[in-house]
């Protein structure tokens, strides 16, 4: 098992444990870089795919967005959207780098989202440019519908 099939299962221990501990089942993927700086995407674990690919995709991401940090500064991790709530504001809102939304579909940083910025062909997998990076990150996350 790589080192994705490794952070998919670890952060699915993480959701287990929660979850029979909280005795709730609502819980987001988060990837944020620049020591927790930006929040690149959020989405609802319930939604992400045995096969995903949790470590490429933050990895692709953080160079897009911050290739000055040299792969430091960037994680993947589960939260709960009360957790969040209580911190900021009704909304699910955090994150000092345009903030993120914690909803009930994949929500990905307006970076990733501007034709202004595209990203260099050569550093980065040719799908995250041609097709952008709303499909590469449904791709990499093997994103379910939502239940």
């Amino acid at each position: 098992m790589g080192s994705n099939g490794k952070r998919f299962h670890r952060l699915q221990k993480e959701v287990d444990r929660l979850t029979a501990e909280l005795g709730q089942q609502d819980f987001w993927l988060v990837l944020e870089g620049d020591w927790s700086g930006q929040t690149y995407l959020t989405v609802p674990w319930k939604m992400v795919g045995r096969r995903s690919r949790i470590a490429t995709l933050l990895g692709e991401m953080d160079l897009f967005a911050w290739p000055c940090n040299e792969k430091k500064g960037r994680a993947a991790y589960i939260d709960r959207k009360d957790d969040v709530q209580s911190e900021e504001n009704e909304l699910g809102c955090f994150s000092s780098c345009s903030g993120n939304r914690l909803e009930n579909d994949l929500w990905l940083h307006g970076e990733f989202l501007s034709q202004r910025r595209r990203p260099c062909s050569g550093s980065l997998h040719p799908e995250a440019v041609t097709a952008g990076w709303s499909a590469r990150v449904r791709k990499l996350l093997d994103l379910q519908p939502k239940v």
